[in-house]
């Protein structure tokens, strides 16, 4: 079971109830200036934002836009409903990374850069969110009281290694699965009503059966 994201400094750093308050003022200082130095250690900063899901989304839309012609940005925003502004954000990281490609003028808009079956679903979320491993090991072993020699320690020791496994293990799972993938899983009203908003988002959509 996951820790509460709102789990006191006690019960973060292991503390019984009757701890006294010099004990749990000491652990607060230090986890106060552990989540300042290494933030990416803290298990709110693993959540993905909210840019993965938009670019996602709006990678899947892009793949029903025939001959791969560009899509307005405001068109992909109005599809879902989306803040115009801060999905802009996102889509400019989506073209730096080569996911996709941007064209100005009239007829300017977003393209997938590549054929769907080669964009994986991890090329959009590094996109949004780095490629940086959300697990950083301080190599604590080789501090305090009982703390290891350097050349005992050549080796990532079995707490970094089962992270970085399930890193790897869910990259992996990510990348084996492409937006022509999501694509060809989605119903066929879905698709049409995507084909349809893209051409025309002021006309009708196709009802639901």
């Amino acid at each position: 079971m996951l820790p509460q994201a709102c789990a006191t400094h006690e019960e973060r750093d292991g503390l019984p109830a009757e701890a006294s308050q010099t004990e749990r003022s000491r652990s607060s200082q230090d986890i106060d200036i552990i989540d300042k130095e290494c933030p990416s250690t803290r298990m709110a900063d693993m959540k993905l934002s909210q840019g993965v899901e938009w670019a996602v989304h709006c990678c899947l839309l892009l793949t029903h836009a025939e001959g791969g012609a560009a899509v307005p940005r405001t068109t992909l925003a109005g599809y879902y409903g989306l803040p115009d502004a801060y999905l802009a954000k996102h889509l400019k990281s989506l073209v730096r990374s080569g996911v996709l490609a941007a064209t100005s003028g009239p007829r300017g808009g977003f393209r997938l850069a590549r054929v769907p079956d080669s964009i994986t679903v991890l090329d959009i979320v590094e996109a949004i969110e780095g490629s940086t491993p959300p697990f950083v090991c301080t190599e604590i072993r080789q501090r305090g009281a009982c703390a290891l020699p350097v050349e005992r320690c050549e080796r990532p020791c079995g707490v970094a290694q089962v992270m970085y496994d399930a890193d790897r293990a869910w990259r992996d799972s990510l990348r084996g699965v492409t937006v022509a993938h999501l694509r060809d899983g989605l119903p066929d009203i879905l698709r049409e009503r995507a084909r349809t908003w893209i051409k025309d988002p002021s006309g009708p959509l196709p009802a639901f059966v």
